[in-house]
């Protein structure tokens, strides 16, 4: 394994992700679950290899990290019926989610 570099599991299109979707982290951040799911974008340059360095900006004041699960939708689609869900995603990926505010 010396020899060899391993690389992001993916190069995507876009990062959509979930916010404030687990009860435990609505409390823990002392916020209501919302009503309607929280949607917002990661470029995806945020995507990169294992033990590849995590750039932190010098403007960052504080950095938040969490386990998350990553779905990889491998085709296009829309009102997907929830029977044929698992034939729109091609992977599942455990991820290391970092974030600088």
């Amino acid at each position: 394994m010396e020899d060899v570099e391993l690389l992001a599991p993916c190069c995507p299109s876009k990062i959509v992700c979930v916010g404030l979707n687990y009860v435990e982290h609505a409390k823990e951040l002392k916020m209501k679950l919302p009503e309607e799911p929280i949607l917002f974008l990661k470029p995806p340059s945020a995507v990169i290899g294992p033990g590849t360095e995590i750039i932190v900006p010098k403007s960052s004041e504080r950095v938040d990290y969490e386990g998350e699960l990553g779905v990889v939708i491998g085709k296009r689609c829309k009102a997907i019926a929830a029977d044929r869900g698992q034939k729109t995603h091609s992977r599942v990926h455990l991820l290391n989610d970092v974030t600088g505010s």
